[in-house]
Formats: structure tokens, sequence, C-alpha cells
């Protein structure tokens, strides 16, 4: 099978996924009645690098936007006629996030029943099942609400203040009912491509920690792991992901984070790539990034020295414990007066401390630092 591109790139700002969907889901469109019924669409059909060829077929009816439910029906109708036929590309990808399939990301799903003897394969979902939900006046109307001001606007140009945050927006996705997205990837990684076309907040590091430790089945905390990381209870998955974030946001120039469009979002899009990379290298009878580390582990790392030497690191590969006490302690603003410093007491802290499930409710603030920094292997 070929592998898609695009589950190897760290990029997630910049990767193919969202060169496609800013083409065929303009910025401009999405704050109209129809742009969450058409984000739904092609997120729900898992559309992308993998979808690649019948998005070109598309270009002559105007791309994958679709004003109208009976449009988006009759085009997929037509590819569907024509795969039987052997004669076009596949129009949908149930394996968009990986090599797991999810049959909700098909076309037809199949109907939530159970299979018989008597009736050995599942009933799919006609394409009005599909698709008429999402295309529902209720979507419509909670879509615009949701928006505000910024409904029917060219959101280009606009101050982050002026948008809906990421955590209400994924409220809102899994609120509208659609079995794709009431839990897991697929959700979030809607809300994650929406901010790339300014319609959203960017997410805070705590927001992405938190939806982590709420899904620890996936790939983020699977390269938490690999890093070495403790990842045993939500509060140690929290604060390692705002570890490691910080971490990278400490040590990359403004030109690597620039490049590498440098976010919440980055972190945890990086986090998943990780696992695969350690396999996909190991099947290919190369070096794995455990042996890589080995290996390049004891180089001398030099700031910005990656701009001009294509092999050298952006960032040190090996971290030492001032690194991550930095790390810990770093917010919004450079505070570095002590370990208790504001950020860690209003974040890293709180959320260590917010329920009783690996923390004593006499334990102080310095030995509340004393195991935060524990979290670390």
């Amino acid at each position: 099978m070929e592998r898609n591109p695009d589950h190897l790139n760290p990029c997630r700002e910049f990767n193919r996924y969202t060169e496609l969907f800013k083409a065929h889901c303009p910025p401009e469109k999405l704050t109209g009645p129809k742009g969450l019924a058409n984000t739904l669409a092609w997120f729900g059909t898992g559309q992308g690098v993998g979808t690649e060829q019948f998005l070109n077929t598309l270009h002559t009816s105007g791309g994958f936007w679709k004003d109208e439910l009976v449009g988006m029906i009759q085009q997929f109708a037509t590819a569907s006629e024509r795969r039987h036929m052997r004669t076009a590309p596949p129009y949908d990808n149930p394996r968009a996030w990986g090599n797991q399939p999810n049959d909700t990301l098909a076309a037809q799903p199949a109907k939530r029943q159970q299979v018989s003897a008597a009736k050995p394969k599942p009933e799919r979902l006609t394409l009005e099942e599909k698709f008429g939900p999402m295309f529902s006046p209720e979507v419509e109307d909670a879509w615009l609400q949701h928006l505000g001001p910024l409904a029917n606007q060219d959101p280009r140009g606009r101050s982050p203040a002026d948008l809906p945050s990421w955590t209400a927006t994924l409220e809102l996705i899994k609120s509208i009912n659609i079995p794709a997205f009431k839990t897991g990837l697929t959700a979030m990684q809607l809300v994650n491509t929406l901010p790339f076309s300014g319609i959203v907040q960017m997410p805070t590091a705590m927001a992405m920690a938190n939806w982590i430790a709420d899904n620890q089945g996936l790939g983020a905390v699977a390269g938490l792991q690999l890093l070495g990381f403790k990842t045993t209870t939500k509060n140690q998955i929290r604060a390692a992901f705002i570890c490691f974030h910080n971490y990278l946001d400490s040590k990359l120039t403004a030109l690597d984070k620039q490049v590498l469009g440098f976010h919440p979002p980055f972190t945890e899009h990086v986090l998943c790539k990780i696992p695969r990379w350690e396999k996909y290298l190991k099947a290919d009878g190369c070096s794995s990034p455990s042996q890589m580390l080995e290996e390049l582990g004891d180089i001398e790392w030099i700031s910005g020295s990656n701009a001009q030497d294509p092999s050298a690191m952006p960032f040190p590969l090996v971290p030492n414990e001032k690194d991550l006490e930095l790390a810990l302690e770093k917010g919004g603003e450079e505070r570095k007066e002590s370990v208790c410093s504001e950020w860690l007491k209003d974040s890293v802290f709180s959320i260590i401390t917010q329920d009783n499930e690996d923390t004593d409710e006499h334990e102080s603030e310095e030995e509340t630092v004393l195991r935060v920094r524990s979290i670390l292997t």
C-alpha cells in the first residue's frame, strides 16, 4: 500500500491536506451558511491526499464545495457509479488518519445494527442519509450563531479575539450528533484545521493537553511514551505535553517556527508522527529514531545552525534537566524567578491538584513541584 506522505510530514499547517482543504473550502465561504456543512462533508468522507485524484475530477464542476444538499449527493452518486465501473479513483478514505479504517468516514457507512447469519453484511446508509444531517437547517443555524459577528464576513485580517475559541468550536462539532464527529480524532482534526483558515482561534497548549489526556488511545500519547514521559494518569499526560511543547518553543528559532508552523496543533501532530517514524524506519531497514538518538545525541547543538546546515538539528535531541525545568515553568510570559512561578501555580500546579487521582490533598506547593518533575522518567 502506498504511504500517505501527510502521515509522516511533521508540518500540520502546511501539509498537502491543509492545502487541499483551503483550495476546495475557501475561508471566505466557510463563514457562510453552508460553511460547516461542506466542512463536515469533507472531513466526514476522509478527503485529502488519499482522494486527491477524485478531487481533481471536480474542478470542471467548481470543486468539492456545494451550496445545496442535492449537489453534494449527486457529486458522490456520480463518483460511486464510476467507481463500480472501475473508471474512477477512490472518493472517500476511511483510513484518512492512519492505517486503521474508520467506517464512519465512508461516503456510505454501515448502519449501526447487528450482523446476523441471515444478513451477513450490514446495510449501508444512503447518500441522503449520510449528508442530509450535515446540510440541515439546524446545523446551518448553529454555525452562524457560533460565528457571531464573523458570520458571512471575510475572515482574513481578523483579530484572534474576534474568532470563536477552539474549545467552544470542538464542543459545537460534537454536539451536532453526527457519528463521525461525536468523539475522537476526526472532530479534533476538523477544529485544528479551521485556525489555518482564520475561522477559529488557535488552541492553547493547555486546551490541547486536555484533549490528549481525554483521548489516550491515540498517537500523541504513544509519542510521549516513546520520548520517555510517564503517561499513566491524565495529569501526567497534560504536564508531559506542556513540557514538550514549551521545550520546542524555547529551542526553535523564529525562522524554524515560521517554516514549521509552530503552535499546539503542530506539537500534537509531531507526537503522532513519532510512532509512525519508528515503525516505518524499522520496516525499511533503517535506523529507528531511538537508534538515531544514540548516534546523534552527543553532537553539540548550536541554535540556528540548521538554517545553513541541513544535517543539524533544530533543537537538542537530549535535553538537560535545566531545559525541562524551564519548560515546566514557561507560560504566556517568561517568568523564571522561581520554580513556583505564577504560570506553574496557574497551570501545571492546578491540573496536578484539580483531582485526587494521584495527589495528597495536604501536599505543599514545593512537594507538588517535585512530583511534577518526577513525571519525567
